[in-house]
């Protein structure tokens, strides 16, 4: 299964503007935050190139705006332009080195490129704002880099802060609860592993660890279900490879 981290986006809203013919003269810092808004709005919906052009319109506007260029990280990043991405990351941060957003997505996009000791570097930066809105998700995100450090005792506890900070954090659950059942302390994964399933849907990682959680208390319709799940769903993960080799299939 492909790992990605999430990234916080940026908030805006358009606010509803006047006919010009009302208006004596433009405010030009609304208007970029319009144009700000808009590119975020073509981003978040696939629109790339009208992302790109209302993107330019603020940064020409603002050419040092690290909301800008935060969100060009992310739009380079999503067409795999790398090079171009990290650029505009650190561009964004060269402009506000405390934007909290800016650290988690770029930590994210490290993570993306295999650079894991990189992204937790930033990653624990953002995760030190305690006013961030997003400051779940930044844990979440950090306890995934550290897993693939090997480091699974401060991934523990970033997964246990995420938690603490939103109960409902889906991967911080379902990652957390995949280490308790490591651990042998399978009563504790299964607790979260139901707090998983409350709120969010089935991933072939999650039928996975359902699946070895039901043998271990000899459910074994539930077993049966979740396999017939994971086949039928995701027929061609390595958790379904797993699950048939175990099966004896």
């Amino acid at each position: 299964m492909v790992t990605r981290l999430l990234p916080v986006l940026i908030a805006l809203t358009l606010l509803a503007g006047c006919d010009s013919a009302s208006r004596p003269k433009v405010d030009e810092d609304q208007v970029y935050q319009d144009y700000l808004a808009l590119g975020a709005a073509y981003m978040r919906a696939g629109e790339y190139q009208r992302a790109k052009t209302n993107l330019n319109r603020a940064q020409e506007l603002e050419p040092r705006s690290p909301q800008v260029h935060g969100l060009f990280g992310l739009l380079f990043q999503l067409e795999g332009e790398t090079g171009l991405a990290e650029d505009h990351f650190r561009q964004a941060l060269r402009y506000d080195p405390d934007s909290t957003r800016t650290r988690n997505n770029f930590g994210a996009f490290l993570f993306d490129e295999g650079r894991y000791a990189e992204a937790v570097e930033h990653l624990e930066t953002a995760a030190d704002d305690l006013y961030s809105p997003g400051r779940s998700q930044v844990f979440e995100n950090l306890g995934v880099s550290y897993l693939h450090l090997d480091r699974a005792d401060e991934a523990s506890r970033a997964f246990e802060r995420a938690i603490d900070l939103n109960p409902s954090q889906p991967r911080a659950l379902i990652e957390l609860a995949d280490i308790r059942f490591g651990n042998r302390n399978c009563v504790g994964a299964r607790e979260l592993f139901s707090r998983f399933l409350q709120g969010s849907d089935q991933t072939s990682r999650s039928l996975w660890l359902g699946i070895r959680l039901a043998r271990i208390f000899g459910e074994s319709d539930q077993e049966a279900s979740y396999g017939l799940m994971l086949r039928n769903i995701f027929p061609a993960s390595d958790e379904y490879a797993q699950y048939r080799e175990t099966a004896g299939e």
